[in-house]
């Protein structure tokens, strides 16, 4: 499922991102604030879609508290 990608492209640069903080900026966040950026990243992209109402749609929208509204998700 294309979001499972989203989930892991995210997580590496995010993760990449930090590792080059750490090194070269001298600068840390904690997990739970990379964690919430890798969640904020992805409920980004998911609601700059444009898809068709379905089923599978609105199980996603719900696990990632999203709604449907006018063809496209947004947030709760």
């Amino acid at each position: 499922m294309e979001i499972n990608w989203l989930i892991v492209a995210a997580t590496v640069y995010y993760l990449w991102q930090e590792r080059n903080f750490r090194m070269f900026r001298n600068e840390r966040r904690t997990a739970d604030e990379v964690y919430k950026i890798i969640v904020n990243n992805v409920k980004d992209k998911l609601m700059s879609l444009r898809m068709k109402k379905s089923k599978a749609v609105l199980t996603v929208a719900a696990n990632w508290g999203l709604r449907w509204v006018n063809m496209q998700l947004e947030n709760v």
